[in-house]
Protein backbone atom coordinates (compact mmCIF):
# COMPACT_ATOMS: atom_id res chain seq x y z
CA UNK A 1 0.00 0.00 0.00
CA UNK A 2 2.82 2.70 0.63
CA UNK A 3 5.97 3.03 -1.19
CA UNK A 4 8.12 4.61 1.99
CA UNK A 5 9.61 7.81 1.12
CA UNK A 6 13.60 6.30 0.41
CA UNK A 7 11.68 3.78 -2.17
CA UNK A 8 13.12 4.14 -5.71
CA UNK A 9 10.98 5.68 -8.47
CA UNK A 10 9.55 3.42 -11.03
CA UNK A 11 9.69 6.21 -13.94
CA UNK A 12 14.12 6.40 -14.58
CA UNK A 13 13.52 2.23 -14.60
CA UNK A 14 10.69 2.34 -17.19
CA UNK A 15 12.64 5.17 -19.21
CA UNK A 16 15.35 3.18 -19.33
CA UNK A 17 13.76 -0.14 -20.79
CA UNK A 18 12.03 2.59 -23.45
CA UNK A 19 14.99 4.23 -24.25
CA UNK A 20 16.89 0.48 -24.35
CA UNK A 21 14.92 -1.67 -25.56
CA UNK A 22 11.77 0.10 -26.86
CA UNK A 23 9.68 -1.84 -23.63
CA UNK A 24 6.27 -0.24 -23.69
CA UNK A 25 4.72 0.23 -19.95
CA UNK A 26 1.80 1.67 -18.88
CA UNK A 27 3.85 4.44 -17.10
CA UNK A 28 4.59 6.23 -20.49
CA UNK A 29 0.72 6.97 -21.20
CA UNK A 30 -0.39 10.55 -20.29
CA UNK A 31 -1.64 10.21 -17.15
CA UNK A 32 -5.48 11.36 -17.14
CA UNK A 33 -7.24 13.48 -15.13
CA UNK A 34 -10.55 11.23 -15.12
CA UNK A 35 -11.07 8.60 -12.68
CA UNK A 36 -7.50 8.47 -11.30
CA UNK A 37 -8.26 8.36 -7.29
CA UNK A 38 -9.10 4.99 -5.58
CA UNK A 39 -11.85 3.95 -3.72
CA UNK A 40 -11.23 5.55 -0.59
CA UNK A 41 -11.84 8.89 -2.33
CA UNK A 42 -14.96 8.02 -4.02
CA UNK A 43 -17.91 8.73 -1.09
CA UNK A 44 -20.28 5.86 -2.98
CA UNK A 45 -17.50 2.89 -3.27
CA UNK A 46 -17.47 0.32 -0.43
CA UNK A 47 -15.83 -3.15 -0.44
CA UNK A 48 -17.04 -6.49 1.50
CA UNK A 49 -14.96 -8.85 2.88
CA UNK A 50 -16.68 -12.08 3.18
CA UNK A 51 -18.08 -11.67 6.83
CA UNK A 52 -19.67 -8.79 5.82
CA UNK A 53 -17.23 -6.02 7.08
CA UNK A 54 -17.09 -2.96 5.14
CA UNK A 55 -13.98 -1.03 3.70
CA UNK A 56 -13.02 1.79 1.65
CA UNK A 57 -9.63 0.66 0.52
CA UNK A 58 -9.22 -2.69 -1.73
CA UNK A 59 -6.34 -3.40 -0.44
CA UNK A 60 -7.07 -3.22 3.30
CA UNK A 61 -10.09 -5.97 2.36
CA UNK A 62 -9.48 -8.47 5.65
CA UNK A 63 -7.68 -6.28 7.85
CA UNK A 64 -10.18 -5.74 10.52
CA UNK A 65 -8.36 -2.51 11.94
CA UNK A 66 -9.33 -1.00 8.17
CA UNK A 67 -12.79 -2.00 8.72
CA UNK A 68 -15.84 1.18 8.79
CA UNK A 69 -18.52 -0.92 9.88
CA UNK A 70 -20.10 -4.11 9.36
CA UNK A 71 -23.18 -4.99 6.92
CA UNK A 72 -26.18 -5.69 9.14
CA UNK A 73 -28.86 -8.64 8.22
CA UNK A 74 -31.26 -5.76 7.00
CA UNK A 75 -28.50 -4.47 4.50
CA UNK A 76 -27.61 -1.47 5.98
CA UNK A 77 -24.32 -0.67 7.86
CA UNK A 78 -23.83 -1.37 11.50
CA UNK A 79 -21.04 -0.17 13.76
CA UNK A 80 -19.84 2.67 11.84
CA UNK A 81 -16.53 4.02 12.81
CA UNK A 82 -16.65 7.11 12.10
CA UNK A 83 -13.42 8.34 13.07
CA UNK A 84 -11.89 6.08 10.12
CA UNK A 85 -14.75 7.05 7.88
CA UNK A 86 -13.86 10.71 8.02
CA UNK A 87 -10.06 9.94 7.83
CA UNK A 88 -10.81 8.18 4.31
CA UNK A 89 -12.63 10.42 2.92
CA UNK A 90 -11.17 13.69 4.14
CA UNK A 91 -8.01 13.01 5.13
CA UNK A 92 -5.96 12.44 1.72
CA UNK A 93 -7.19 16.12 -0.46
CA UNK A 94 -4.59 17.20 -2.37
CA UNK A 95 -5.77 20.89 -2.22
CA UNK A 96 -5.24 20.76 1.86
CA UNK A 97 -1.26 20.53 1.38
CA UNK A 98 0.21 23.77 -0.08
CA UNK A 99 3.28 21.78 -1.52
CA UNK A 100 1.14 20.39 -3.97
CA UNK A 101 -1.06 23.41 -4.73
CA UNK A 102 1.94 25.14 -5.70
CA UNK A 103 3.88 22.35 -7.99
CA UNK A 104 3.10 22.49 -11.64
CA UNK A 105 2.85 18.55 -11.74
CA UNK A 106 -0.52 18.83 -9.93
CA UNK A 107 -2.79 17.89 -12.86
CA UNK A 108 -1.24 14.99 -13.55
CA UNK A 109 -0.30 13.47 -10.01
CA UNK A 110 -3.67 11.99 -8.88
CA UNK A 111 -2.23 8.47 -9.53
CA UNK A 112 -0.67 8.27 -5.61
CA UNK A 113 -2.78 6.20 -3.01
CA UNK A 114 -4.73 8.05 -1.37
CA UNK A 115 -4.16 6.18 1.82
CA UNK A 116 -0.17 7.31 1.69
CA UNK A 117 -1.27 10.78 1.82
CA UNK A 118 -3.64 10.08 4.88
CA UNK A 119 -0.79 8.06 6.50
CA UNK A 120 1.47 11.23 6.09
CA UNK A 121 -1.03 13.73 6.96
CA UNK A 122 -2.24 11.87 10.32
CA UNK A 123 0.53 9.44 11.10
CA UNK A 124 3.80 11.48 10.33
CA UNK A 125 5.00 9.04 7.86
CA UNK A 126 7.18 9.89 5.30
CA UNK A 127 5.52 8.35 1.68
CA UNK A 128 6.26 10.01 -1.40
CA UNK A 129 3.23 11.34 -2.93
CA UNK A 130 4.68 13.02 -6.12
CA UNK A 131 3.78 11.65 -9.39
CA UNK A 132 6.63 9.48 -10.80
CA UNK A 133 6.89 11.79 -13.84
CA UNK A 134 8.40 14.53 -11.43
CA UNK A 135 11.52 15.45 -13.17
CA UNK A 136 11.19 13.74 -15.91
CA UNK A 137 8.55 15.72 -17.97
CA UNK A 138 10.64 16.46 -20.74
CA UNK A 139 11.77 12.90 -21.33
CA UNK A 140 8.35 11.36 -20.63
CA UNK A 141 6.97 14.21 -23.47
CA UNK A 142 9.23 13.23 -26.21
CA UNK A 143 8.44 9.58 -25.60
CA UNK A 144 4.55 10.00 -25.30
CA UNK A 145 5.08 12.37 -28.62
CA UNK A 146 6.81 9.20 -30.46
CA UNK A 147 3.98 7.10 -29.24
CA UNK A 148 1.33 9.01 -30.97
CA UNK A 149 2.87 9.64 -34.06
CA UNK A 150 3.84 5.68 -33.90
CA UNK A 151 0.49 4.91 -33.51
CA UNK A 152 -1.05 7.98 -36.17
CA UNK A 153 1.33 6.00 -38.22
CA UNK A 154 0.27 2.09 -37.52
CA UNK A 155 -3.86 3.26 -38.04
CA UNK A 156 -2.46 4.95 -41.67
CA UNK A 157 0.14 2.04 -42.63
CA UNK A 158 -1.31 -1.07 -40.50
CA UNK A 159 2.35 -1.08 -39.63
CA UNK A 160 3.76 -0.08 -36.10
CA UNK A 161 6.93 1.55 -37.03
CA UNK A 162 9.61 1.36 -34.90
Amino acid sequence: MSRPADSPCIFPLVLDQWNSRHIYSPWLEYPSSACNECAVRDRMSMSFDSEGYAYRCWETIGNRKHAIGKIKEDGTIGNVNTALLNRQLYGADIFDDNRCRECVYLPICHRVCPMERIENRMDGKRNDVCTSHKGHIEEFMKIHIDLLNKNRLKKETGVLHR
